[in-house]
């Protein structure tokens, strides 16, 4: 109670004030919002959060107040670890766009990268315009496999065509058009078989590639899990901050490897495991938002040892 003194509490109801929110650029409730004299943006979360973590928020938001106070730069972003992880060995390439990932698979001699609709190749000079929204690609060895977001809500997983970025079927999931949850987050081939990452819930659903029909459906113990590959042996999704490798029988870790950012991306071939960040997003100090980290959109490959990886 003594912390929460040190603040002026001003409580916005957004149904009766609908321009405060959208002047400050709230769009998720609740939100806390630290404000200086002319509107600056000092410190600002949002959600819910347990005592201890509300505790240092405040904190936080008085550090940056004496600093915004006293004339100094308050808003500097947390620092950045300069590897993406301590293990193995990472070489990095630039990715076509500075956008948000969407999926990389590797055919033929060709590394493909889906980055907010359109379709590339690493080290190539021709690019495709995906006429569809996907959130993960995988291939069987001769035709890509783009999944929407919205899979779990009935969208399809869409047959693309390597050569030209053309969709040439669509493969719909008809069980799901009853299922209005959305969090479909990656996509991935194996053994004649999709397989489809509900990343929020940690599901890893068994596809059918021609009916669209759900053959199995794999429990892991990963929670908001984004991208998705497998190596020959197991399951690899991504997280806020670990890499994890599932067993395709029963969904049980194997592995778990700690990451410095967060991935949206996952993609294995010949021996490495190729990752893509999720952007990490804030807002500038008159509220605009704005992209933190990556300043340049990379694709790291990790090559790693057996010992590297801790066995669960």
């Amino acid at each position: 109670m003594a912390l929460s003194r040190k603040f002026h509490w001003v409580e916005i109801n957004r149904d009766k004030t609908p321009e405060i929110p959208k002047r400050f650029s709230v769009h998720g409730y609740p939100a806390l919002l630290t404000l200086g004299r002319n509107g600056e943006k000092i410190h600002r979360f949002q959600g819910f959060s347990k005592p201890v973590a509300f505790l240092a928020h405040l904190k936080d938001a008085l550090r940056r107040f004496d600093l915004y106070r006293a004339g100094k730069e308050w808003d500097d972003p947390d620092p950045r670890p300069d590897d993406l992880c301590a293990a193995g060995t990472v070489e990095t390439r630039a990715a076509p766009w500075n956008e948000i990932p969407d999926g990389i698979a590797f055919l033929g001699d060709r590394t493909y990268v889906a980055q907010r609709g359109k379709l590339a190749w690493l080290g190539g000079d021709t690019t495709f315009d995906v006429a569809r929204t996907i959130i993960d690609l995988c291939t069987d060895g001769k035709v890509l496999y783009g999944i929407d977001y919205g899979w779990t809500a009935g969208r399809p997983i869409y047959v693309i065509d390597p050569s030209d970025g053309r969709v040439a079927r669509e493969i719909v999931t008809k069980k799901n058009l009853e299922n209005h949850a959305m969090g479909a987050k990656g996509v991935a081939w194996r053994d004649g078989k999709l397989y489809a990452l509900e990343g929020m819930r940690g599901v890893i659903h068994e596809v059918d590639p021609k009916s669209g029909d759900v053959t199995r459906r794999i429990q892991t113990e990963g929670r908001w899990l984004a991208g998705l590959a497998f190596d020959g042996r197991a399951f690899v999704a991504g997280s806020r901050d670990t890499l994890w490798w599932f067993d395709p029988e029963n969904g049980k870790t194997v592995r778990k490897l700690a990451v410095n950012y967060p991935l949206r991306t996952v993609g294995f071939h010949d021996g490495s495991y190729f990752l893509m960040e999720q952007p990490v997003f804030g807002h500038d100090k008159q509220h605009g938002r704005v992209r933190l980290w990556p300043r340049k959109m990379l694709v790291y490959k990790l090559t790693l040892r057996t010992k590297d990886v801790a066995p669960r």
